[in-house]
């Protein structure tokens, strides 16, 4: 699958970038990642998902090495590795790239910051693809978590209807839909309409949750070892 036309050329650009940087610098150069991780978002978006994972990994592996990367930079790159491995379906691995992205962040700017957010509605949506090959209800529970939190951060830093909430939103209206839950589905669809609109009357969305009478599935200790084989709990319980 071809992109428009200055993708094409952009794909093009970047991939002789990273043959010179090759033949110059070797295979850890700085420049070399920013490039490889700039294809591989062209590559993902071109559907070419397992160039792409490669792409991620070479930026991730370089800026983790590179002592003048900041941390957020690793984080970065890790984040689009998580993403990119979940494309291809190594959830997992995937899982744990996110994870260290979170973490990274929450500790270097905090837990209120669209970055995390973002990185909690990743994790979010790759629990719920765990879940649909391992069928664990802990991964649901894990997974709802933390897209409460994305769109809790989200609400608290940009309002009730900014348009990032419409990811966190549409991983938790597929998770409920999963359970059969058409309380809370009916509530997620409410509020995936009225994203992009101004309105201060509405109520966070886990506040409208709980007053629809939804029960929130909870992550305990014991979740733990289903829920990844190599577990920040505190991240893996949803977040901040």
């Amino acid at each position: 699958q071809q992109g428009p036309p200055r993708e094409a050329e952009a794909i093009d650009a970047l991939d002789a970038d990273i043959r010179i940087c090759h033949a110059v610098d070797g295979d850890r150069s700085v420049h070399m990642a920013a490039s490889a991780g700039n294809l591989a978002v062209l590559f993902t978006r071109a559907g070419r998902h397992a160039e792409a994972v490669e792409l991620h990994r070479l930026d991730a592996d370089i800026t983790a090495a590179d002592p003048t990367a900041s941390p957020l930079d690793v984080a970065t790159a890790k984040s689009g590795l998580g993403v990119a491995l979940s494309n291809v379906g190594l959830l997992r691995e995937a899982q744990a790239a996110i994870e260290d992205a979170l973490r990274l962040r929450i500790e270097h700017v905090g837990p209120q910051d669209m970055s995390v957010a973002s990185a909690l509605s990743n994790l979010g949506k790759t629990l719920i693809l765990r879940f649909k090959d391992e069928g664990a209800p802990a991964l649901l529970a894990a997974a709802e978590a933390n897209c409460l939190n994305a769109i809790a951060v989200t609400e608290a830093l940009q309002g009730p209807a900014h348009k990032f909430l419409r990811v966190p939103l549409e991983h938790l209206a597929g998770l409920y839909a999963m359970r059969g839950d058409g309380v809370a589905r009916d509530v997620t669809a409410q509020r995936l309409a009225d994203v992009g609109r101004s309105n201060e009357a509405v109520v966070p969305f886990r506040q409208a949750l709980a007053e629809a009478g939804h029960t929130f599935a909870e992550v305990t200790d014991e979740d733990a070892d289903v829920i990844s084989a190599d577990p920040p709990a505190h991240i893996l319980a949803g977040g901040p």
